[in-house]
């Protein structure tokens, strides 16, 4: 096939992965994570973000959970515009793993970095994690001062028991 006039003024490194998904006629999702580390060879970390992000997406439909958390771990980049939604992703996963203490660090950093509008989201997961985890290990877990428990609950790891002040 023809390559695009435009990728003559581009460096090697940002031409291989068109290249490669030309003359293979793959999709691009499909090797999201070999055109992600063409990128950051060339040192373009936000794209490659971009695609690591895809393919932790793609490794997760396809229940690669642990490939998924290598990945999303990979896109995240100081300058990452969704730093909160790719830790809620990897603690998603870890709780799928059963890895609840990693899923607990996960949960608690996305909602330091999420908007107020997703933090009950987050804080949710986390009274579902305390609920699976059990109660001795409730207090590990830090909800933030907007949550509250329910007078009505003498158990305070049951998720329905917390909840978010004016929500």
């Amino acid at each position: 096939g023809m390559r695009p006039t435009f990728l003559r003024y581009y460096p090697c490194e940002m031409r291989l992965p068109w290249d490669f998904l030309v003359n293979n006629g793959r999709r691009e999702v499909d090797h999201a994570s070999l055109i992600a580390r063409h990128f950051q060879l060339a040192g373009l970390n936000a794209t490659a973000a971009e695609y690591f992000n895809t393919a932790g997406v793609r490794a997760r439909t396809l229940f690669a959970n642990t490939e998924a958390i290598a990945l999303f771990r990979l896109a995240l980049q100081p300058d990452h515009e969704d730093i909160a939604s790719l830790h809620e992703a990897i603690g998603d996963l870890q709780v799928l793993q059963g890895d609840y203490s990693p899923a607990s660090d996960s949960y608690e950093v996305a909602a330091a970095h999420c908007d107020l509008s997703e933090e009950a989201r987050i804080e949710r997961k986390l009274g579902a994690l305390c609920h699976r985890w059990g109660s001795e290990n409730w207090r590990k877990v830090t909800f933030r001062p907007h949550l509250i428990l329910s007078p009505r609950s003498k158990h305070p790891s049951k998720m329905q028991d917390c909840f978010p002040i004016g929500v």
